[in-house]
């Protein structure tokens, strides 16, 4: 089971929104969903690279809180 700080909509409560960073890039988190055991993030725009190319690599990760709240 993988987990994420993103609440995917569930249960009638929305899904959190917020920023990640990978590569010095920041991409706007529009959508969280739950899929399967997974949370699926759905980004505002493509990764430039092949999904391989991610694994491993160090994420930063913001949430909004007002929303959130």
């Amino acid at each position: 089971m993988f987990e994420s700080a993103f609440y995917p909509t569930s249960g009638g409560q929305l899904h959190d929104l917020g920023t990640l960073t990978v590569d010095g890039k920041t991409y706007n988190i529009v959508n969280a969903e739950k899929v399967g055991k997974s949370v699926l993030h759905i980004l505002d725009e493509e990764l430039p690279n092949d999904k391989e190319s991610y694994i491993g690599k160090t994420v930063t990760c913001t949430i909004d809180e007002a929303r959130r709240s």
